[in-house]
C-alpha cells in the first residue's frame, strides 16, 4: 500500500518542490482562512485563541493567550529562521 501511495504522488513531488507549489500552497491556506473566517466556525476560533495559556514561570510578563504566543514567541522564531 505504501508504494502505491508513493508512485500516485510521484508526479506532484515535482510540482510541490517548486515556486509555483509553494505559492499555491500560500494561496489554498489563504483561501482556507478566508472561508473560515466567514464561516459559522469563526467564533469556535476566537475562543480558541483566546483560551489562556499563561505559564507560572514566566511571570506577569508572559503571553496571556494563544494568540499572543503566536503573534510575539512563533513568529519570532519563524522570522529568526527565515532569516537565518
Amino acid at each position: 500500500m505504501t508504494e502505491a501511495y508513493i508512485a500516485s504522488t510521484a508526479h506532484l513531488r515535482p510540482f510541490l518542490g517548486s515556486p509555483s507549489g509553494y505559492a499555491s500552497g500560500l494561496l489554498f491556506a489563504s483561501l482556507a482562512d478566508r472561508v473560515r473566517e466567514n464561516s459559522p466556525w469563526e467564533s469556535g476560533y476566537t475562543a480558541l485563541i483566546t483560551t489562556p495559556m499563561k505559564l507560572s514561570f514566566l511571570g506577569p510578563r508572559g503571553p496571556e493567550n494563544m494568540d499572543l504566543w503566536v503573534s510575539s514567541g512563533l513568529m519570532i522564531l519563524f522570522f529568526l529562521v527565515v532569516i537565518l
